[in-house]
């Protein structure tokens, strides 16, 4: 399938933004009519090397309830992410951080940005107001844990891979410091007239759409995007984790210091860009990790988002 139009243009980066090439590209480059294809390594020492760094994924969620269930065996899914409402959407795009966390075994850091559609057809929506429910999902973001506890990631899912420019789960050159220089991998999610198929493009390049297929009604627009960051807390030794969201730093540190989605815009279901206000937040351990919306970007048209946390044992205070 040919890629469409592309919606979003890359703008020129700012001072304090930066978009890496992935680590595997150091390497050289795959050929025309190939994908590349990362290869987890095994062995001792590697459990860590995978869990830390930051690959990029990809994944769609037909039913959350398998991914919830899932969720609910090995821990609980802490979430600080704010979302707009004000559809129906035909795609969103942001720059979502790179950042490097230590994290807990059997857990994961997740930063992310989401598209949500009812199943029931039929509602009516109202702007500003949630959706009776958000059960077909697709999702974009970095996950610290090479993806081993979040659902249907990358192509197991339906996603058919087209470009040969990014790896699905390859890690990026380099990383965010508090502070210091800040990295993003600039994602679009969007659809064109015709067809309810959904691509993904990744700093201005289509690398591929979503099998329509894979969800159990049709996913013709979203009236939820959502963006933020997740740690899956599995409890070790009977306490709250120490795996930090983001940064590690709460939202109020600021754009320069804690994690945040930069210059989040919507696509309206005209195909136009839309700056859409994220004024609802999802915090469900304001303790741990928290979520603020710093309004407009100051270079470019979006909002920018911040969010994150320490985790840790005084969040069962």
């Amino acid at each position: 399938m040919k890629p469409p139009k592309i919606l979003h243009k890359l703008m020129e980066t700012g001072r304090n933004y930066s978009f890496p090439k992935q680590t595997w590209r150091r390497s050289g480059s795959c050929p025309q009519g190939t994908i590349p294809i990362r290869r987890i390594p095994t062995g001792p020492g590697n459990e860590i090397a995978n869990r830390t760094d930051p690959p990029f994924f990809s994944y769609g969620r037909p039913s959350p309830a398998v991914t919830n269930e899932k969720f609910q065996a090995n821990g609980k899914l802490e979430i600080a992410a704010a979302y707009g409402v004000y559809g129906p959407y035909h795609g969103t795009s942001a720059a979502i951080p790179i950042w490097k966390v230590e994290v807990e075994p059997n857990e994961f850091c997740m930063n992310y940005l989401l598209i949500a559609s009812p199943h029931d057809r039929s509602f009516t929506p109202i702007k500003g107001k949630d959706p009776p429910d958000i059960n077909n999902q697709i999702a974009v973001g970095i996950a610290n844990d090479g993806g081993g506890k979040s659902n249907c990631l990358n192509q197991e899912c339906g996603f058919i891979q087209t470009s040969n420019q990014f790896a699905l789960g390859g890690t990026f050159q380099k990383d965010s410091t508090v502070g210091g220089d800040l990295y993003f991998v600039h994602v679009a999610l969007y659809r064109v007239t015709g067809p309810a198929v959904w691509w993904l493009s990744v700093n201005n390049v289509p690398i591929g759409y979503f099998d329509p297929g894979m969800f159990p009604v049709p996913f013709i627009e979203s009236f939820h995007n959502e963006m933020g960051g997740r740690v899956l807390d599995t409890r070790p030794g009977g306490r709250h984790t120490m795996t930090r969201m983001g940064s590690g730093m709460y939202a109020s540190a600021g754009l320069d210091n804690s994690a945040s989605i930069a210059f989040y815009m919507a696509i309206n279901n005209n195909g136009g860009d839309q700056v859409d206000n994220p004024i609802n937040a999802i915090v469900t351990n304001p303790k741990c990790y928290d979520v603020k919306v710093f309004g407009r970007d100051l270079n470019r048209p979006g909002f920018d988002v911040a969010y994150g946390g320490p985790g840790g044992y005084c969040c069962d205070e």
